[in-house]
């Protein structure tokens, strides 16, 4: 340090738009710091081209997105139960678990969730509410202690299934008569 200069309190980091040669506009980082001596005050100052963080941030926040936007059932539940995201597509499987929001996961599907953190794998199920069909996925993230659990309906696909195992019925019936 100049003279005995000591740091003084004033540090401020502001964002900026910043101009090349070229007339083309980027994002700067301006980062300020102040000291004193006794008969002086001295600035320092730091000036980041921040390009590369915003595009790493729209990107982050666009990912992030994702889920919220996916027209399926998106869900995230803690290994003690707690659900720790869900989008709005899986409001059908909430209410067929007996969970509102701020509610844990419990019996059957608390099970199905640990189970499926104790293979460190992935599990497979269905799951019938109020005439429609799902076929839930459960992936572990075990590093973090956490499922995913990813719903698709099926209901179109099971209804054709369901009507040629009745007319399948049928048929066996009329014939052994």
């Amino acid at each position: 340090l100049i003279d005995g200069a000591q740091p003084h309190v004033v540090g401020k980091t502001v964002e900026l738009v910043g101009l090349r040669k070229n007339g083309e506009e980027f994002p700067i980082e301006l980062s300020l710091a102040s000291w004193a001596s006794k008969e002086d005050v001295f600035f320092t100052g730091i000036i980041r081209d921040i390009t590369d963080r915003k595009r790493a941030e729209v990107e982050i926040a666009a990912l992030a997105k994702f889920p919220s936007e996916n027209p399926n059932p998106v869900l995230r539940i803690a290994i003690d139960g707690e659900i720790l995201y869900h989008n709005e597509a899986a409001t059908p499987l909430l209410e067929a678990w007996g969970c509102i929001d701020g509610q844990p996961l419990s019996g059957k599907w608390l099970d199905f969730a640990i189970d499926t953190l104790s293979t460190k794998s992935w599990m497979r199920t269905e799951l019938e509410w109020r005439g429609r069909v799902f076929s839930l996925t459960s992936a572990a993230v075990f590093d973090y202690d956490y499922v995913n659990i990813y719903g698709l309906d099926i209901t179109y696909m099971k209804r054709p299934e369901e009507e040629l195992r009745k007319a399948r019925n049928e048929l066996e019936t009329r014939v052994q008569q």
